[in-house]
């Protein structure tokens, strides 16, 4: 029995569109991402399945890398959605990054992140956080945090949006709310 040259054809389309999903490589995917992606990467290798970015700025925040395994149905749906995981000194966890008409959002947040603020040091742990950011900018955080300082003591609070960057907002031992500036990975 011998195939049709149809069907050989049709076959031979079939296995190249498979190939092409299963080795498609994610610095393409970020390229054709909706949206302003707010992340930039000095490598990027890999497939979308599994990739690693290095030398990575994520939102506002620098990394020595990070992690990646997108979502191809979201690219067939207009979108980028991907798991993010990085494991940098003081500062490690993961998140969902979605990417979808202009806004991108951080969702299902864990892990411990480092404070910028010159007058408290330390590092927070942040459970079930959300950020969404619109032109790179931070329009909306949630979830909670609970913050360890280097000198002693530990504060609770929420994340929040200020001036368009990520911040924690705590009260001090008497009650003065306080905001600062998080950065999620390795300090620049």
């Amino acid at each position: 029995m011998t195939l049709k040259p149809v069907t050989m054809l049709l076959f031979g389309l079939a296995a190249f569109v498979l190939a092409l999903i299963v080795f498609f490589p994610l610095r393409l995917a970020l390229s054709i991402a909706p949206g302003n992606m707010p992340v930039a990467a000095a490598q990027v290798h890999g497939t979308i399945w599994s990739g690693t970015l290095r030398d990575v700025s994520l939102a506002g925040s620098n990394f020595s890398s990070i992690h990646m395994r997108a979502q191809p149905l979201a690219l067939l749906l207009g979108g980028f959605s991907a798991v993010v995981s990085w494991n940098e000194p003081g500062a490690a966890g993961q998140a969902l990054l979605q990417s979808a008409d202009g806004a991108v959002r951080l969702s299902d947040i864990q892990g411990r992140f480092l404070l910028t603020d010159p007058t408290m040091k330390g590092d927070v742990g942040i459970t079930q956080g959300d950020i969404q950011l619109v032109g790179g900018q931070c329009k909306m955080a949630s979830g909670a945090l609970t913050a360890d300082l280097s000198g002693g003591g530990q504060l609770t609070g929420e994340l929040v949006c200020k001036a368009g960057r990520l911040a924690a907002q705590v009260a001090l031992p008497g009650g003065t709310p306080i905001e600062t500036p998080i950065q999620f990975g390795r300090r620049s």
